[in-house]
């Protein structure tokens, strides 16, 4: 066998490795597992201390065989408040603060909790805020490093929706 195939193939074996989330075991986690309560659907999670009801995959993917499956949809801000509103039973895009609340500051790659969040991209995430400031801007969540930032409304990205627990 070439030298060439076996270094591809040595290096595809690897690629979990190579791209599997990073924590650093010496800081505290910010969203511990036990802060939250998995729902009897297992699809939605609640925050014991903020008390919202987050659901675990982004639109676009489904809840299937204990997991996030498939690929979030990606939206410009105006169609992401769209698509919250026609969700249904309150859901609604989360605000800047709500979603920085579910980011992982002691991981990367992605930050959040992925227990609770699998298969959450390394991308932005819209939130509900938009920037005073620059008015085609609207705040996201950096979910690869878990800070924030703001970016042009016609750019598309990933939503998790949020509402208040019952």
């Amino acid at each position: 066998m070439p030298k060439i195939m076996i270094l591809i193939l040595s290096i595809a074996s690897l690629s979990p490795i190579l791209f599997a989330q990073t924590c650093n075991s010496k800081t505290p986690r910010y969203t511990p597992t036990s802060q939250f309560e998995i729902l009897a659907d297992k699809a939605l999670v609640l925050d014991k201390k903020t008390r919202l009801v987050w659901q675990r995959c982004a639109l676009g993917q489904q809840w299937q065989n204990g997991s996030c499956q498939g690929t979030p949809t990606k939206y410009n801000f105006a169609k992401a408040k769209k698509a919250a509103q026609t969700a249904g039973s309150q859901w609604r895009l989360p605000t800047l603060h709500e979603l920085a609340s579910i980011a992982e500051l002691a991981c990367f790659k992605p930050a959040i909790n992925t227990t609770l969040f699998p298969n959450t991209l390394n991308t932005y995430y819209w939130s509900s805020s938009p920037n005073v400031n620059y008015p085609n801007t609207a705040w996201v969540i950096y979910f690869e490093y878990g800070n924030d930032s703001y970016d042009k409304r016609k750019n598309e990205y990933p939503v998790r929706l949020v509402r208040a627990g019952q």
